[in-house]
């Protein structure tokens, strides 16, 4: 105990109950540091193709002094020792989900250290004892996983407006509290990763830019196109949905459209994700007319306050923030992505949710934007 007091590395910060340790070149310190929640035992270690160079190094260093460690590729067919005492991921978003659930799975400790700011999912749902920011090894993450991490944060302000939209107009959740602002725009790594295990820990309901930023990505499988990182379609989702939710709101005639097509979208979604269609249903929100009548009555008592929230939003300037994050300044855009796959996966994602976007939805609105066209073309 005594060496330990002497070495290990000192705590941050702490978030939803994990320690945070944070600095440069702090690999070497983390083993005297892991001490401090075990002992002795099998440390079961879970890393990716992209960070098992960083994985082989946490594993020379838990071994010298002297764990025995059982490492695993995370996307390979692995089955955890029983007899396991700590599992430790080394990786982004993929890598700590799937080291917490095997850490859930032996009711033993989760340590994670991160090797790109790339996602928020890093303690959401808890179970996270330690977390290690290495400086020197988030600086050299590619380019789009600081991208992907700055379009999460960025999309913040439209994730608290849905809130304050399901508050007044639906009486669902809290009234939207302040939340912390995003980071200035000269934050390094560290504060960035920071922020993202912060927001994470929050662990709000699944906004509609997320549902959107899933269905792109599954669009873009569907096309054979790269599927890029979750943070970069949801940023750029947060930014066409505020410009619908914008014209949406100022339309005079949103309530004389035909109805949404709830059994066609059914099916495009159950092409889409794999899922069957009668799990898929259990999803949909499938308000009836008194409900599309209260909403209606409501939203139009709250409409000038949800415009007013909506024009504060500086979304066009965190855009060209966010292009100048890549080496093209966003070229790659041009060829990810069409404007007909973004209408497509907002109009799937408004049929799982229950915010404002399902309302658009519900009403017809994305039926006159897309004249059901693709799912003419999918079937």
């Amino acid at each position: 105990m005594e060496r330990i007091a002497e070495t290990a590395l000192r705590a941050k910060t702490a978030i939803a109950g994990a320690e945070i340790f944070a600095g440069k070149s702090i690999i070497p310190s983390l083993p005297v540091t892991v001490a401090k929640i075990l002992e002795d035992g099998l440390i079961f270690l879970l890393y990716d193709k992209g960070t098992a160079e960083i994985a082989a190094r946490v594993e020379a260093e838990l071994k010298g002094y002297g764990y025995r460690v059982s490492a695993h590729d995370a996307d390979g067919d692995f089955a955890p020792e029983e007899y396991s005492r700590l599992v430790v991921g080394v990786g982004a978003g993929r890598v700590a989900e799937c080291a917490k659930r095997t850490a859930r799975g032996l009711d033993v400790g989760c340590v994670l250290v991160v090797t790109a700011p790339s996602s928020d999912v890093f303690l959401r749902g808890g179970g996270v004892n330690q977390v290690y920011l290495d400086e020197e090894i988030l600086k050299a993450c590619p380019a789009r996983c600081v991208a992907a991490g700055w379009g999460i944060l960025l999309s913040r302000p439209l994730d608290r407006f849905e809130e304050y939209f399901d508050a007044k107009v639906l009486s669902k959740g809290t009234p939207c509290e302040e939340r912390p602002t995003e980071p200035p725009a000269d934050a390094d790594v560290v504060t960035l990763t920071l922020q993202l295990l912060e927001c994470g820990a929050e662990n709000r309901p699944e906004s509609a830019s997320d549902k959107t930023a899933r269905l792109l990505a599954a669009i873009a499988e569907e096309k054979g196109k790269e599927v890029r990182l979750h943070g970069e379609y949801k940023f750029l989702a947060a930014c066409t949905l505020a410009v619908f939710y914008s014209g949406f709101l100022s339309s005079p005639a949103i309530d004389t459209l035909p109805p949404a097509d709830h059994d066609g979208a059914l099916e495009e979604l159950s092409r889409l994700t794999g899922e069957p269609r009668e799990k898929l249903c259990h999803s949909f929100d499938f308000f009836d007319v008194s409900g599309y009548f209260r909403i209606n009555y409501i939203l139009s008592e709250y409409r000038l306050d949800l415009l007013e929230r909506l024009s504060g939003l500086d979304l066009r300037s965190s855009e060209r923030r966010w292009r100048r994050l890549y080496e093209d300044a966003g070229y790659w855009l041009k060829s990810a992505l069409t404007a007909r796959d973004m209408l497509r996966a907002m109009a799937l994602a408004g049929e799982l949710g229950t915010g404002l976007l399902n309302y658009a939805v519900g009403a017809g609105f994305f039926r006159r934007l897309t004249g059901g066209e693709g799912r003419k073309r999918a079937a």
